[in-house]
């Protein structure tokens, strides 16, 4: 009787990750659990626990791919250097992944850990809010603490609007399209954080003078 080689730990790793993604893209986060994970993957449940801690372990895995998709759809460069034209086209790819990759973008926010996320996890989110902050900073004379505190804000108004135009709500209210609200909310909000910046400056200003 030929026996099959046993996978390595890392390689079965990658292909436990590989098939919790391709239920929770077919099935949506309710679709998946170790036992079915273990089948596809063709590997025993036990060997699932000698590679992830737990059902938490192995859901925040898929969570950290979708992440890392997500950066590849933000990543590229944008067309403009405008601060408000760069942002909206970041939006734009934000929605367009969430479209198209729904089950996953959903379990971001479904999935709850109960401990706290892990450092690298936290790395992963922060290079996606870094992109929208790079965009933002040549508005922002505060620095870039000030800058990630605008893309946060701004980015979740955006995740609302997306959440209501996937989930069929935003017809409930009479609103129009997810990437018309997301045109009107970007625009709205860049034009008052240029007028809030333009008051700072002027305000710095005003105290530079009277200090001379």
């Amino acid at each position: 009787m030929i026996r099959m080689a046993p996978i390595p730990h890392e390689d079965l790793k990658n292909k436990l990750v590989l098939v919790a993604v391709q239920i929770v893209q077919k099935e949506g986060y309710a679709g998946l659990n170790v036992r079915r994970a273990a089948s596809m993957a063709g590997c025993a449940i036990g060997m699932v626990y000698k590679i992830f801690d737990n059902m938490d372990d192995l859901a925040i895995h898929v969570n950290a791919d979708t992440l890392d998709r997500l950066n590849d759809a933000l990543a590229r460069p944008c067309s403009s250097d405008d601060p408000k034209e760069a942002v909206q086209e970041l939006a734009d790819r934000y929605i367009i992944f969430s479209r198209d990759n729904f089950n996953l973008w959903s379990m971001l926010f479904e999935h709850r850990m109960e401990r706290p996320l892990p450092d690298w996890f936290r790395q992963k989110i922060a290079q996606n809010f870094g992109h929208v902050e790079k965009a933002m900073a040549p508005l922002i004379a505060s620095g870039p603490a000030v800058s990630a505190d605008h893309a946060k804000v701004l980015w979740a108004s955006l995740h609302g609007i997306c959440s209501l135009s996937i989930t069929g709500k935003l017809d409930t209210v009479g609103a129009q399209s997810a990437s018309t609200l997301a045109v009107e909310m970007i625009n709205n909000y860049m034009a008052g954080l240029a007028i809030r910046m333009a008051g700072l400056a002027a305000r710095t200003k005003r105290e530079d003078n009277s200090n001379i």
